[in-house]
Formats: C-alpha cells, structure tokens, sequence
C-alpha cells in the first residue's frame, strides 16, 4: 500500500485470500487518513479484549475408548515405507497420550487428552510425515489426542513458526493398525491428503 506508506502481513492460514482482501480494502484501507487520528482508548481496550479471547481449540471428539487397555503400551511394526517409519507405540491414560515414533532415531509426540501441550522440542512437520514440495521449518509445537471415534485416536499438531497444523489417525482394527495423515490445506480446501496411509501389525509376545 505505498500510497498509505504502509505494509500489510497476513499471517493466518486462509483459504480465501480474496475474502481477507476484501476485508482490508473495506475496513483498513478507509481508516486511513493524512493526519494523525486522536486517541481512541476504548477502541483499544475493545481490540486488546478482543485479542485476549482469541484461542485455536484442539479437536475434541471423545476423551476415551475402551480400546485403549488394548493399544496402550503395544507396539505395531510396519513394512518398509516412505516415511521410514519402522513402529509406532501409544501409550494413553488419563493423564495424556504418548505416542512414539520409531524411525532411525526415535521421536516422541507428547500430547494432552483433548488440550494443547506444548512440545519441549522444536522440529519440523516434515521430520514425521514428509510433504511434498513444502520448505521445512523448524518450530516450537503443540500437540493434542482425541478419540474421533472408537477404533480411531486422532493425533493433531499444530506449530508456532509456520500457519499449518498436521492431523495423523491411527484406526485399530484388532491386531492392526491403520496410520492416515491430513494436513491443515488439504483439510481447508476440503480435499484429501496427497500422502499415502501405512499399515501396521502388533507384535505378539
């Protein structure tokens, strides 16, 4: 906007960028003046309160399943895949999920049961489930576990330094394990994740 000597940054993930446009040239853009605008303090204070109740809630489907005395502490091993994952672990209870990801090295995704907790790593999404064509970022994250439905536990991540989130499903069925990714734009556009789902077995001792 140069003839308002002014830059415009629009950090959310939208999914209509003509629709925050709109809104810019609409409100912003007419407020605007040559002259510096008398103070406002109740407009102020309206923005800071409006700014302090803003919250991105974590999915929340159902807290449990009676699953879990059954998937909790199992591991289940996969075939060789794209992912490099060779077994994942879950470990749930009241007090959070855990769930362990057995690559080359080990990662672990501390989440709590329907809230936000915050990861004391920083990594990049693409560490756990490689996109296609996306620049890796390293950022702080929160994690969060729901049950979606009662076969099926949904992991979601979201993190601080880019506008994306990361939802993985894992859907037990006995002694499998089937492991599906859907990332915040193919989740906003209404369409399917391009990453290809991975299958596991429990193993038996």
């Amino acid at each position: 906007m140069p003839d308002q000597d002014a830059i415009v940054a629009i950090t959310s993930e939208s999914f209509d960028m003509q629709a925050s446009m709109n809104i810019i040239w609409k409100n912003l853009l007419p407020a605007f003046q040559d002259f510096a605008l008398p103070q406002d303090e109740d407009g102020q204070r309206s923005v800071a309160s409006k700014i302090s109740s803003l919250a991105m809630l974590p999915p929340a489907f159902n807290a449990s399943s009676d699953l879990v005395k059954d998937i909790s502490g199992k591991q289940f091993t996969f075939e060789e895949n794209d992912y490099g994952i060779k077994s994942i672990t879950v470990n749930y209870s009241d007090a959070g999920c855990q769930v362990e990801i057995n690559k080359i090295k080990s990662e672990v995704i501390n989440c709590g049961i329907q809230q936000w907790i915050e990861a004391d790593q920083i990594k990049s999404p693409e560490d756990l489930y490689p996109i296609g064509a996306q620049i890796p970022v390293e950022s702080k994250y929160v994690a969060s576990a729901t049950w979606k439905d009662e076969n099926t536990l949904q992991v979601s991540l979201k993190f601080a330094e880019t506008i994306h989130g990361e939802h993985v499903f894992l859907a037990f069925d006995d002694d499998k394990v089937a492991v599906s990714f859907l990332n915040s734009v193919a989740m906003g556009r209404g369409g399917k994740d391009e990453r290809l789902g991975i299958e596991g077995r429990i193993i038996q001792i």
